[in-house]
């Protein structure tokens, strides 16, 4: 939940002016240390400070972040208060401040959001999106182990939502709180071509992609359902990475006109076949009209798959 970097320069918040002078109340250098003051003070840094030990010297550094005070700056705080100190030789005469805290990032906090009621009012899938003026939030102390968010409201219209993220340390101890709001989006994810695809192609598995986008631009006709695309027609030239419409899409054609087809005609447990000739084109359970190769007969046939159709009578005659 951190993220540490170094500060390379301690900005004093001293105003050197007259203090009362101290000269000869000798100081010892602390070592450094974890605070949960908002503040780095005198006495943060030296032991036996006085009167002064309170006074703020810069502010303590972020969860997850560290202020180091090198000999050049605890000199000028010794000049300032007019302590008796001296680096020792071969000493380490350096000082490092961290926060006792522990830094929950923005994307710790939506997550703690997704998991949350939110999701049973936003649905599945959905992007969050906080306000600008949201910051990470700091819990005290290092040993934070629950998150939760509490009084989640969310309005549908706008897609605004607000919630209150809690801290809680292992012995479930509230240890940071802070409210939040923001925009939950709802997403989809529909079915897409990989490529540009021309009029007459057979959509195929391979031919699939995904695209997620906010549910609100999606166009009403659109499929969201790879089983409603693939194994179609299209009807026209599809641009790739663009939702696939109703429209788009017609059943393959099966038989085309001029084909020769197979015409069956089921009669009780007989199954007559003759040749014929498509005079139109077909698709899965559509009537076509056929000329039987043999009779020149017209007759009207049921498609069944590619290249057979079936004669829907019992008349035998229409296959002679």
């Amino acid at each position: 939940m951190t993220n540490h970097f170094r500060h390379s320069f301690f900005a004093l918040t001293v105003i050197l002016m007259a203090f009362p002078a101290w000269a000869g109340n000798r100081v010892v250098l602390k070592s450094d240390a974890a605070l949960e003051d908002s503040f780095v003070r005198v006495g943060d840094v030296f032991e036996n400070a006085g009167e002064v030990a309170s006074h703020a010297l810069a502010p303590t550094p972020a969860a997850g972040e560290k202020l180091a005070l090198g000999e050049h700056d605890i000199m000028r705080i010794v000049n300032a208060f007019h302590f008796d100190w001296q680096p020792a030789p071969g000493e380490k005469n350096t000082i490092t401040f961290t926060r006792d805290a522990t830094r929950v990032t923005l994307d710790d906090m939506k997550s703690i959001l997704a998991n949350s009621g939110l999701a049973g009012m936003v649905g599945n899938d959905f992007d969050i999106h906080f306000d600008t003026a949201t910051t990470p939030m700091e819990a005290k102390g290092q040993d934070v182990m629950t998150l939760e968010a509490q009084n989640v409201q969310y309005n549908p219209v706008t897609e605004r939502f607000s919630a209150v993220l809690f801290a809680y340390d292992s012995a479930n101890n509230p240890v940071g709180q802070q409210a939040v709001i923001g925009k939950a989006v709802k997403m989809i994810t529909v079915p897409v071509l990989q490529s540009r695809l021309r009029r007459g192609d057979v959509i195929g598995h391979s031919d699939i992609d995904f695209l997620r986008l906010r549910e609100k631009d999606l166009n009403g006709l659109a499929l969201s359902d790879e089983k409603e695309v693939v194994g179609m027609q299209l009807r026209r030239t599809v641009s790739p990475q663009t939702p696939i419409v109703e429209t788009d899409l017609m059943p393959p054609t099966l038989v085309r006109k001029n084909d020769l087809v197979t015409l069956s005609l089921q009669q009780g447990p007989l199954s007559l076949t003759t040749r014929g000739r498509a005079l139109d084109d077909g698709a899965k359970g559509q009537s076509i009209t056929v000329m039987n190769v043999g009779s020149k007969k017209i007759v009207e046939a049921v498609v069944v798959s590619q290249g057979n159709a079936i004669v829907p009578t019992n008349d035998t005659k229409v296959l002679n």
